[in-house]
């Protein structure tokens, strides 16, 4: 691999992680949120119950723990990264010749853009005022680590259906134990 090929993939990569930590850190907010709810949601029914979130930790934790021993390591948590990054560059990649070009990145940023306008813009007027920023700011406000949950060290199953089901209980605004793409949305 050439220096070149490193230097862009580093780039993509630093960009793809401040962007994901940019839109984690609202945890029930924008696209990632609803991007859960849609894999969690597998009947396509628009509801998802704590049995759905259980399955989807479970089905998470299963693709994470690659030796099937029961927990995560570092060395596997890190293998996954490097796989979602070869993901995202392939995404990127669109006529798949192993490079991204200034297009391909400008189409990226501008979809990144449009989404984060979008969530910024409260009441959909088509501008983002100073209060709809403060109001984003304030929302964000009090969230913990993203890394794992806050968790370190080895992941079980039992510490991942902890983190889900924490997770769904905040969204799960109405406490019916069903969340619905609506409160994933207002939350």
């Amino acid at each position: 691999m050439n220096t070149k090929m490193k230097i862009a993939i580093a780039a993509i990569t630093c960009a793809g992680i401040t962007t994901a930590a940019i839109a984690h850190k609202g945890h029930g907010n924008g696209p990632r949120a609803e991007r859960m709810f849609e894999r969690m949601d597998t009947d396509n029914d628009g509801r998802v119950t704590t049995d759905d979130a259980k399955a989807f930790a479970a089905a998470r934790f299963a693709r994470m723990d690659t030796n099937a021993d029961g927990t995560v390591t570092r060395d596997e948590r890190r293998a996954m990264r490097q796989n979602r990054r070869a993901e995202r560059f392939a995404r990127m990649d669109t006529d798949g010749d192993g490079k991204i070009s200034q297009a391909d990145m400008q189409a990226a940023a501008t979809a990144r853009a449009a989404r984060r306008f979008a969530r910024l813009d409260k009441d959909g007027d088509g501008f983002v005022s100073l209060a709809e920023i403060e109001q984003m700011r304030g929302e964000r406000r009090g969230h913990g680590k993203h890394r794992m949950g806050g968790m370190r060290g080895p992941v079980t199953l039992e510490k991942m259906e902890v983190r889900v089901l924490k997770r769904f209980s905040r969204l799960d605004t109405d406490g019916d134990g069903i969340l619905t793409i609506e409160e994933v949305r207002n939350r």
